[in-house]
């Protein structure tokens, strides 16, 4: 069984997939999310470790796989597909210091499609390359109830940082954090983090760490409150090298 943290990550995860696709599929214990290019399973009910790996065997071949295995403490080896452990991180609800940067909340498709080739390039998300306008965050993502997207710029006005953030009523997730390679270290992606939180004080807060994010995500207040493991096809991210 997963813990109550670890809900609280995978109710989020699960809201946040449904309102981008909403004719995601539910069965046999998993959400099944099929976007432009990668095929999603979010794994929250108690199946077998031969039925994950059957999730990721029987995938449609052709698009980018991710698996979210957040059942299981070890990964069933599938032909062809890379596994990974990941945490989940938490942060209770409550105030925190104002961005030491500026960052602003994206409203307008000319800069959403900024934030996104920022963050494709940021990852890199393998899976997007090249980039094409709203295959990774479409226009309409600026209409969707509790998404918002993210964006701190470098002095010169390049886009540096960003992320997007989904609100499901209950908690609030983070998504996609990346920091430009050539603007880290300056305190970007922090600011951004900073300025969502800010925006949601009274929610619980839940992401997925990378290696290069856990320092900061831990300065913050988030708290490991499990390990899932990713089965990716067409590497999405490398969480141990980011």
């Amino acid at each position: 069984m997963i813990n109550c943290g670890t809900r609280v990550y995978a109710r989020n995860a699960a809201a946040m997939f449904r309102a981008l696709d909403p004719g995601a599929l539910v069965e046999n214990g998993c959400l099944r999310v099929d976007l432009p290019t990668v095929t999603r399973f979010l794994v929250t009910r108690p199946i077998s470790l031969d039925a994950v790996a059957g999730l990721a065997r029987e995938a449609p071949p052709g698009k980018a796989l991710v698996v979210e295995d957040l059942m299981h403490a070890e990964a069933a080896p599938v032909e062809g597909v890379r596994t990974f452990r990941i945490p989940v991180m938490v942060r209770g609800a409550g105030p925190v210091d104002a961005p030491r940067a500026p960052v602003v909340e994206v409203t307008e498709p000319g800069e959403l499609a900024e934030t996104e080739r920022l963050i494709i390039g940021a990852f890199p998300l393998a899976n997007y390359q090249p980039p094409v306008t709203g295959n990774a965050l479409p226009a309409r993502v600026l209409d969707i109830p509790g998404w918002r997207v993210w964006l701190a710029r470098a002095a010169d006005g390049t886009p540096a940082a960003g992320c997007f953030t989904y609100d499901d009523g209950a908690s609030v997730g983070f998504y996609w954090v990346a920091t430009h390679p050539e603007h880290r270290g300056r305190g970007l992606g922090r600011a951004v983090m900073e300025a969502a939180l800010a925006a949601h004080p009274e929610r619980e807060a839940t992401l997925v760490a990378t290696d290069a994010g856990l320092p900061l995500y831990e300065k913050l207040g988030f708290r490991p409150v499990s390990t899932m493991t990713w089965y990716t096809r067409q590497s999405v991210i490398d969480a141990r090298n980011v």
